[in-house]
């Protein structure tokens, strides 16, 4: 940079002199003036069009996740989520360079609850909240809460049984003995028998918390990075 500055100076003092002496006009002065500051200007590097394609990487869309969560008061990390945390998280995606493709947007909202959903209002209530974190840890206790909620009489059996004290020890995956599973505390059949819910122990296939959720996002944003490498560089194309 510096040599180049030192030539275009030289050749500008050159050009006064000559034009001291009667040598050049002003028009030469000007062209030679207009190199020297075409020449000075630093030259811009042409981006690929995989650099201007490339996504930011996990670790700051883990962050955005994280940070989006956590701004909200009170919130726990096992909570339930619903569509309006996804929603939220799409539009912060984007602002840092991720903008999520539409179809996986559509079927990423399908297997989260709604906000409107039974599951999320009622443990999104004071009492709620309290047996949500109490029960958190149970595993797939999310994907049976939401099927017993689908049940004849579930939505009732479970505004009743966020309220008992010892409510972790019925919801389990495998109570202790003598005691029934969420099914056999339905109200029985008209035979008088014990109730039975399909794939209650099965997962739903549903996302119910930040970290389901992160790992999701972990999934399409792999797939996103293949397609950009994927992508050819146009500019490279075009020169062959």
């Amino acid at each position: 940079m510096a040599a180049t500055l030192y030539r275009l100076v030289f050749a500008l003092l050159v050009a006064l002199a000559a034009f001291a002496a009667g040598a050049l006009d002003s028009s030469t002065i000007r062209c030679v003036t207009a190199g020297a500051n075409e020449n000075n200007s630093p030259t811009p590097q042409p981006k690929s069009s995989s650099a201007q394609s490339k996504l930011p990487d996990f670790a700051k869309v883990q962050k955005t996740v994280d940070a989006h969560f956590a701004a909200i008061r009170g919130r726990k990390s096992s909570d339930l989520i619903s569509s309006s945390d996804v929603q939220a998280i799409f539009s912060k995606l984007r602002e840092i360079g991720w903008a999520v493709r539409d179809e996986d947007k559509e079927n990423l909202l399908q297997q989260v609850l709604d906000d409107s959903h039974f599951l999320v209002q009622l443990l999104g209530t004071p009492t709620g909240k309290t047996f949500m974190r109490k029960v958190a840890s149970q595993p797939q206790i999310y994907d049976r809460l939401e099927r017993i909620s689908a049940e004849r009489d579930g939505k009732q059996l479970l505004r009743d049984l966020i309220k008992l004290p010892n409510a972790e020890q019925l919801t389990a995956k495998k109570p202790g003995a003598f005691m029934p599973d969420l099914a056999g505390l339905l109200p029985m059949d008209a035979e008088g028998k014990s109730r039975k819910v399909k794939d209650l122990q099965k997962p739903t296939g549903h996302i119910y918390t930040a970290d389901a959720l992160l790992r999701r996002l972990q999934e399409l944003h792999r797939q996103d990075l293949q397609r950009v490498e994927k992508q050819p560089d146009t500019k490279t194309r075009a020169a062959r």
